[in-house]
């Protein structure tokens, strides 16, 4: 059975806001003949584009739905609602389609009466996605739309990111009572508030994003470090196969060696805040730049296949100037994605990169 999908009522709109313009510069690339044309083909269109134009940011509130897998939202006529599809594939949707098939004939109960803000998409395993494209929907809403019934759905993940998550609700005031971890499976909602155009990953990210993370900065002090070299420790993708070179060219620079999976939340705020130059290879942890000046040099070192322009949005709107040194792909793969090798860090063109 095929999946309806349809948009929100523009009666649901209860709160619009606007995203303000802002202007693109294209990063530094080095070592840009690496990339795949078919890479480059998906980050040249937002690259090239030197004027996004301002665009609402909407917020709309819909009856007795049924959320499941990362965020998508069905009404109570089994009918999947536009806006709440970020990334998700077909066999996701099909997959929420008929867990939520199977509790519209059990009459799941409500898992909440209030109002309930969705800050959760797809990619809540990842602290990026959280940070940028969830944790400021919530912000935001509570800012401009804040009650005391009011609560938020927030992804029930494991480990180390749950913690994280809630201590930055907690940093912008938000938590205990108000907040409801929410898995995969699907969850009954009387009412829920979607907020829709504070980013559309990989070609949209509104400078609203940027209110949320000064807020947590605001709260955070800094703990002076001005040259960080961003470690990857624990994660099986993306390790540098001549990584003793690059410890040695950084150290000799003056960059302190941060590992941000041994820190909380807090503690990685106070890391990067005062950062001059940040050097670290392209994932989750690289995040943090967006704690950094706005005059710092940030150099994301990115497998060459990695079609990606997540950090270069953060960076341009911090308004940092942004380089990427696109590294050769070695080994197997040791990820979900084709560019979760190893990698080889081209130390001469980091050189020049610092030049």
């Amino acid at each position: 059975m095929s999946v309806k999908i349809v948009k929100v009522p523009e009666k649901a709109n209860v709160l619009t806001l606007t995203s303000p313009s802002f202007t693109m510069r294209r990063p530094l690339l080095h070592n840009s003949a690496l990339i795949p044309s078919t890479a480059m083909e998906a980050m040249e269109s937002s690259w090239n584009t030197a004027f996004f134009a301002e665009r609402p940011i909407t917020f709309s509130l819909i009856n007795d739905v049924y959320v499941v897998e990362e965020g998508l939202v069905f009404s109570a006529e089994g009918e999947l609602l536009q806006s709440s599809i970020t990334q998700h594939s077909e066999g996701e949707i099909h997959r929420g389609y008929t867990a939520v098939q199977n509790a519209l004939k059990e009459q799941k109960v409500y898992t909440s009466h209030d109002p309930v803000i969705l800050c959760k998409k797809r990619g809540c395993q990842n602290y990026g996605h959280w940070l940028i494209e969830m944790l400021p929907k919530a912000f935001l809403a509570k800012l401009y739309l804040d009650s005391p019934t009011m609560s938020f759905a927030i992804p029930a993940v494991e480990g180390k990111l749950q913690d994280t998550i809630n201590q930055s609700l907690d940093l912008l005031s938000i938590g205990g009572v108000s907040v409801i971890p929410i898995s995969d499976s699907v969850h009954r909602f009387a009412s829920i508030i979607i907020v829709d155009g504070i980013t559309n990953h990989g070609t949209y990210m509104s400078p609203l994003v940027l209110s949320c993370l000064d807020a947590l900065s605001a709260r955070v002090n800094s703990r002076g470090v001005d040259r960080l070299l961003v470690k990857r420790v624990g994660i099986k993708s993306r390790q540098i196969t001549n990584e003793s070179d690059l410890d040695n060219l950084a150290a000799d620079r003056g960059f302190t060696a941060v590992d941000p999976s041994g820190l909380t939340f807090a503690q990685q705020i106070q890391e990067f805040k005062s950062a001059s130059k940040v050097i670290g290879v392209m994932g989750a942890a690289m995040t943090n730049i967006a704690f950094a000046p706005s005059d710092a040099c940030i150099i994301n070192l990115a497998p060459a296949a990695m079609p990606d322009t997540f950090f270069w949005f953060l960076a341009g709107l911090r308004r940092q100037k942004y380089t990427e040194l696109r590294c050769l792909q070695v080994g197997p793969v040791r990820g979900t994605a084709p560019w979760d090798t190893d990698i080889v860090v081209d130390i001469k063109e980091l050189e020049s990169a610092f030049r």
